[in-house]
């Protein structure tokens, strides 16, 4: 009810050791093969800096990721631990739809990102972001 009501929930780990450390592996995989792309034509939503700078250094991505075996497994598990599947399914029901699967990167020694909606509510279409 939490998720519903209040638009946000905390719980516990959801992922064990080794599923994490798979999928941090391929995330960093996926952001190396995609940082070799050229802009705009690799799966990076967008490109975020501490400032608006174009010569700000990069350091925090947000990358749509391919799903591959680690990035099904981590999704497998974490739907499957019990506070994450109960506080999805109370918010969103068994209908909802999993837009898009992405992972927020940011560099060793990035400035903190401020606590910030991606999205504006909207009691029709509503969006869960993870």
């Amino acid at each position: 009810a939490a998720l519903r009501d209040d638009g946000v929930v905390c719980v516990g780990p959801a992922l064990g050791a080794a599923t994490a450390a798979a999928l941090r592996a391929e995330v960093l995989t996926q952001l190396e093969a995609a940082r070799a792309c050229e802009a705009g034509a690799g799966p990076l939503s967008s490109v975020l800096t501490a400032s608006a700078s174009a010569a700000a250094a990069i350091t925090r991505w947000d990358l749509r990721l391919r799903v591959t075996a680690p990035v099904a497994a981590g999704l497998r598990e974490l739907l499957s631990a019990p506070a994450v599947a109960s506080s999805l399914l109370d918010a969103a029901g068994r209908e909802a739809e999993l837009w898009e699967l992405a992972a927020l990167v940011s560099a060793p020694g990035a400035a903190p990102q401020p606590l910030h909606a991606d999205t504006l509510w909207d009691e029709e279409g509503v969006l869960f972001s993870t």
